[in-house]
């Protein structure tokens, strides 16, 4: 390689290295870490007349994404030290990234908001020029390509080994991996590579803890029999799995919903497609813990046994059905107990909370509504949201009043035939083919129908008052959702808490807080102007940007 004309001049610049490889094959092959590094080490030295400050190595992390430690940890770096790194060197432009949007928008900004040029020991003509722009460029689009043609293949590959029953994700609790060997033997699961090179399959998972006389697999086991052959009830049979040990993948007892989670899912029978009917299913390539018969009793036994508690109807307890409680995600329900004076008091009760392990909990009506309107508070629609309706309210108001004006049309031609209709009965008594008498009751019917005819014009007319400034009006309206929500009844404000809040708002009774996540989409949050009394946090948590600040 030959010297710049920073080497020439006796400047040294200082510089990274980034090195990358995304499995463990890799770290054994020709691109191997110290391969990358020895590489890079010299085109620094030599060629940039840089000396090397720091290194990172990412040692199994994928280029699709910047998300990356090491890649984060020399991002941050660079800020640090903005003004002292000149450089940072990497093997060739797939190791940086094979994501053009992360590599543009993410990495080569930064980079250059900390005045650091990117460079490469395998591609030195990437240097900052014209040129070296349009090669750079390709090359990046070049990766993104391969990259996506890989993914292709892998989902076509996982789609098709799950359409003949093996299994493609992570194994459930009481299951582990094996892979099918091309000889039909079963062997351990051992690296990525054999993961995705051969199908796979789920065993038993016979792993018995210390002090333990059974399998995780069997206890799985005993509790999906019991349940389906005993007259144990949900709460019985997860009271039962904690009593046996068996726990969540984190260490934890199992969760009531995990529990319920492994009730229905046809995995435990030797079947796909969790939610379908067996006979929508795919058997798959290996037997479950629990035969086809036991899975369709617990699903009868569900089905049938499940008690639901339905919204009550009464305006003291608008959010009942709504809110959801956020430790055992059951509905929170309200109910009115009297106290020592045998006054009611409008509370909202987790009625789970005992049975599934975080004791019994209730709130006030009234604090829960003062919280939940502060909520509210916080909350606007989103701009399209706004723009949306504002279109919908637009075009809605053309289709009336062009409704309004044919049927106008209607009205006065139909008035017109009872203006001739009168002064047919007039003729008619002239002539003397009815008496006075009749001419009056003929009369009579007509007037009547006039008035019917003015009421619907009159109706109209109100129709054709929709303009502009009512519609500005009504969408400045749902931009106060708290408003909306305490000046409404019963119905509708049970219908705009589905529409803010279609899967329901997980509350925490002790804290007084909402869960953000259960947001519409419809809606956004504007501030966090307001904590709720008794609440230690704010009711909702932004998260705060952490430096550097990365685009997109």
């Amino acid at each position: 390689m030959s010297m710049n004309t920073s080497e020439v001049e006796g400047v040294r610049r200082k510089a990274y290295i980034y090195s990358r490889v995304s499995t463990p094959e890799q770290a054994k092959g020709s691109e191997s870490l110290n391969v990358q590094e020895k590489v890079c080490k010299e085109f620094a030295n030599n060629y940039l007349g840089a000396d090397v400050v720091r290194v990172y190595r990412e040692e199994g992390e994928s280029a699709k994404t910047a998300n990356r430690t090491q890649l984060m940890a020399l991002l941050k770096d660079a800020y640090k030290e903005k003004g002292q790194i000149d450089y940072v060197v990497a093997y060739q432009p797939d190791r940086a990234s094979r994501d053009s949007e992360a590599y543009w928008g993410i990495i080569k900004a930064n980079l250059k908001k900390c005045g650091i040029s990117l460079r490469y020991a395998r591609q030195p003509g990437i240097d900052g020029s014209r040129s070296g722009e349009l090669i750079e460029g390709i090359l990046i689009s070049v990766a993104q390509f391969e990259n996506g043609l890989k993914a292709d293949r892998v989902h076509d590959s996982m789609a098709e080994r799950a359409r003949r029953g093996f299994w493609i994700t992570q194994p459930p609790l009481g299951f582990k991996i094996k892979i099918v060997m091309p000889d039909g033997s079963l062997a351990d699961s051992a690296g990525r590579k054999e993961r995705v090179k051969y199908p796979k399959v789920l065993v038993p998972d016979d792993t018995i803890a210390a002090g333990d006389s059974m399998s995780i697999a069997e206890k799985i086991t005993k509790v999906l029999t019991e349940f389906a052959d005993s007259g144990i009830s949900e709460t019985e049979a997860h009271k039962l799995a904690v009593e046996l040990g068996i726990k969540a993948k984190d260490g934890r007892p199992i969760p009531f919903n995990s529990l319920h989670h492994m009730l229905e899912h046809p995995v435990y029978a030797g079947y796909s497609k969790p939610g379908k009917a067996l006979a929508e299913s795919i058997k798959l390539k290996f037997d479950g813990l629990i035969s086809k018969e036991t899975f369709d009793r617990i699903q009868l036994k569900l089905r049938t046994g499940k008690r639901e508690l339905k919204p009550r109807e009464t305006s003291l307890y608008p959010l009942d059905g709504t809110i959801i409680c956020e430790h055992c995600d059951m509905p929170l329900h309200g109910d009115a107990p009297r106290d020592g004076s045998k006054k009611q008091t409008p509370r909202y009760y987790c009625r789970g909370g005992i049975k599934r392990g975080h004791g019994y909990e209730s709130a006030k009506a009234s604090e829960i509504h003062a919280l939940f309107n502060d909520f509210l508070q916080q909350l606007v629609p989103t701009n399209g949201t706004v723009r949306l309706f504002k279109e919908i309210l637009k075009r809605t108001a053309a289709k009336k009043l062009s409704n309004a004006n044919s049927e106008m049309e209607e009205l006065t031609k139909a008035e017109n035939k009872l203006s001739s209709k009168k002064e047919a009965i007039l003729n008619l008594l002239l002539e003397g083919k009815i008496t006075v008498d009749e001419k009056t009751l003929m009369l009579q019917g007509v007037e009547k129908e006039r008035e019917g005819l003015k009421l619907k014009r009159k109706e109209l007319e109100e129709q054709q008052e929709l303009n502009e400034l009512t519609i500005e009006y009504v969408c400045n309206f749902i931009n106060q959702p708290a408003k909306l929500w305490r000046d409404a009844d019963l119905e509708s404000k049970r219908a705009l808490q589905k529409l803010m809040f279609p899967n329901g708002l997980h509350v925490d009774l002790k804290a007084k807080k909402c869960r953000t996540e259960d947001l519409s989409p419809l809606y956004s949050v504007v501030c966090n102007k307001i904590e709720p009394k008794g609440s230690e946090n704010d009711s909702m948590v932004i998260s705060a940007g952490v430096e550097p600040a990365l685009s997109g």
